[in-house]
């Protein structure tokens, strides 16, 4: 397990009944799940905000600016064959 990382963890349980007439049938499973989620470097720990609303999990990571790195590519124009 990564140091620092966050980690979530919970139980899963459905269950599932269907009554017709002559038969009735109930399923019904369950289990532990837990999710790692990496960091990038760079990561203002402190300041990693997680939001639950309407079966949802947003995690808020921000990233210091020293960090933030873009790279430039070069595009040529191709020249058409003829």
């Amino acid at each position: 397990m990564m140091a620092d990382a966050p980690v979530i963890h919970g139980e899963r349980k459905r269950e599932n009944k269907e009554e017709r007439e002559g038969f009735h049938r109930c399923e019904r499973s369950q289990g532990n799940f837990y999710r790692v989620i990496p960091q990038p470097e760079g990561v203002k720990r402190d300041a990693v905000k997680p939001e639950l609303g309407d079966g949802l999990l947003k995690i808020h990571v921000p990233v210091s600016e020293v960090t933030k790195q873009t790279h430039e590519v070069q595009v040529e124009e191709a020249v058409a064959a003829k």
